[in-house]
């Protein structure tokens, strides 16, 4: 006869308010039956998920502790690159560890993990376990949520020094979405655009944002957008990349007004959206 196999698996996480929210990554606990949570003081408590987030990677659960002590939160927008930073967790089920890196890079993306990507990458050892527990600075505030480490091939997949984190603002976002309505509300434009690669006036390689299509009564066509336009600037922020602008637009609040530039016949035009609210796979 078939018997059960009973499948364990070891995370970490973060405690972010005293009423027990602890904030993980998805993949740490997607599909578990039952969550427990396990304390330095030797606590224990079963876990109730309030909310999941695949396109970030995050989960908010909530544990029924008492005389819990929130981590604070580090600006995470003004990490460097070269700060000293700790990477808390339970690697590979040892319990309870820590160990020291520095910032390596800021802003990393296209590596094809989440929907939208904007890592912290760390050379602080992140093994298997470290998943979802704190990135921490020198001043011990939240500066991210470890999600992900590069290893090298073969049996043993040893880590190659290249650990990614989600930035505490991002995670925090997410977590205050997750609590408050179940579910993140991204903003949303209604539009599908492809990078334009140009020059600027001073012969550096710029980019902008060719509109291809225009979504039905959505925010940008009444706004007056038009399939051609090429979008140069939002809030007077000149457009970087299609993968930061539309990770912008998702931050924004649905009603909130955004200012738009648009190129179209080589003249400038100003326009105003008003955002509307992300009900699909995203574009922009």
């Amino acid at each position: 006869p078939q018997r059960q196999r009973l499948e364990r698996a070891l995370g970490s996480g973060v405690i972010m308010t005293r009423q027990g929210h602890i904030l993980t990554n998805n993949h740490v606990n997607e599909g578990a039956v039952n969550i427990d949570v396990a304390l330095l003081d030797g606590r224990t408590a079963s876990d109730t998920v309030i909310g999941r987030d695949a396109a970030t990677d995050q989960a908010v659960l909530k544990a029924d502790l008492v005389n819990l002590q929130p981590i604070e939160l580090a600006e995470s927008d003004a990490a460097r690159v070269g700060d000293v930073v700790l990477a808390i967790g339970n690697p590979l089920g040892f319990g309870h560890s820590v160990s020291q890196g520095i910032v390596s890079a800021l802003g990393r993306y296209g590596l094809q993990l989440n929907t939208y990507e904007d890592y912290i990458q760390t050379d602080a050892n992140i093994h298997l376990g470290n998943s979802g527990g704190a990135l921490i600075n020198a001043s011990g505030q939240l500066l991210g949520i470890n999600t992900a480490f590069y290893t090298t091939s073969g049996q043993g997949r040893t880590p190659t020094g290249i650990g990614l984190a989600i930035p505490a603002n991002l995670a925090s976002f997410i977590m205050r979405d997750l609590i408050d309505y179940g579910e993140v509300i991204r903003g949303w434009l209604g539009v599908q655009v492809e990078p334009l690669l140009g020059q600027n006036a001073n012969g550096l390689t710029s980019q902008a944002l060719m509109v291809i299509a225009v979504a039905d009564e959505g925010p940008a066509q009444r706004a007056g957008i038009m399939p051609g336009d090429v979008i140069t600037h939002i809030d007077n922020e000149a457009v970087r990349d299609v993968r930061l602008t539309m990770h912008r637009i998702a931050l924004l609040r649905p009603g909130e007004s955004v200012g738009i530039t648009v190129l179209r016949s080589n003249q400038s035009i100003d326009m105003k959206a008003v955002v509307g609210t992300l009900t699909q796979s995203p574009s922009a």
